[in-house]
């Protein structure tokens, strides 16, 4: 069966990460495959250029050299190679394969306007349609599945282990490669996207959301003082501060990379905490190296990401 790897090395998007960036994003690769898909690079260039060649002499030149027609068989090559390995690999998860999952939905729109574009190319494509059009049926029967999960799974059993999972990975000393930021920003972007997240989307009441708010607030402000030492209702906690750039340096480089990818849905005016870890990684400013409040800033990073899901 295809693994995510598979699928990243048949769309020529291979990425080499290390054991520890894989325990602690366990997410990561999904939603590599998730927004490739979406996106289709592969193909998007050789469309491109195949539509720029529309003019008569571009054309008569192609069709005597037969680069028309092998650039063709390129995007045909490609989407096909690429559709029937990410087939394999959606269908070989259970529908407990959450992060995927969530993503669902846009992945369906995105594959019709590819059709659309390949079509636009060359309207002899019958096969590779045939192959868009089946993945397509494959993403129907995993939201099926998601319908049918969510209406006979305890999701509030898996959104309480899976929470108690990330705060011992925590404790356990498993991030301790990562700033202590950075381990807060880890933790909720796990929950974000697992049954932590399924379930205060589709199950848990206002009542149970708020509950489940707090707790997860409780037990983020206690592994942060754990780590600095410190007590969470101590005068010292609530003054602690810290400046990303100093944390920015500190990253193994494809640790931040990976970082900056999974922080890269926030925006400048309504996740500013998310937004900071993005900018500041992505583009360190030495001249104007913001300063955090650690209480003000993990609560307000609680809300953002958390905000995603309760609502």
């Amino acid at each position: 069966m295809a693994s995510t790897d598979n699928v990243l090395k048949v769309f020529a998007c291979e990425v080499g990460l290390s054991k520890k960036t894989t325990q602690a994003h366990p997410h990561l690769k999904d939603k590599m495959v998730v927004d490739l898909i979406n996106g289709l690079e592969v193909v998007d260039d050789h469309i491109k250029v195949s539509e720029s060649r529309h003019k008569p002499l571009a054309r008569l030149i192609d069709g005597v050299t037969g680069k028309g027609k092998q650039r063709q068989n390129l995007i045909n090559k490609n989407l096909a190679e690429g559709l029937k390995t990410a087939s394999i690999w959606l269908q070989k998860h259970e529908s407990d394969f959450i992060q995927v999952n969530l993503a669902l939905g846009t992945i369906g729109n995105k594959l019709i306007e590819t059709r659309a574009g390949v079509m636009k190319v060359d309207s002899k494509v019958g096969s590779l349609k045939d192959y868009v059009l089946d993945f397509e049926k494959v993403i129907k029967e995993k939201q099926k599945k998601l319908g049918d999960y969510i209406q006979c799974v305890d999701l509030r059993t898996k959104a309480d282990a899976q929470m108690g999972r990330e705060i011992d990975f925590w404790e356990a000393g498993n991030l301790n490669h990562l700033p202590l930021p950075l381990r807060v920003f880890t933790v909720l972007d796990n929950l974000r996207n697992g049954s932590f997240a399924l379930f205060m989307q589709n199950k848990a009441t206002s009542t149970e959301r708020s509950d489940y708010m707090e707790h997860l607030r409780s037990k983020i402000r206690l592994a942060v003082a754990n780590d600095l030492d410190e007590k969470p209702d101590d005068m010292l906690f609530k003054q602690e501060w810290f400046s990303l750039y100093d944390l920015s340096h500190k990253l193994d480089p494809i640790e931040k990379e990976s970082l900056i990818y999974l922080s890269s849905w926030a925006n400048r005016r309504e996740k500013t905490a998310v937004f900071s870890v993005h900018s500041m990684l992505e583009e360190p400013n030495d001249r104007l190296p913001q300063r955090h409040n650690m209480l003000r800033w993990m609560d307000r990073s609680i809300e953002e990401q958390m905000g995603v899901v309760n609502q």
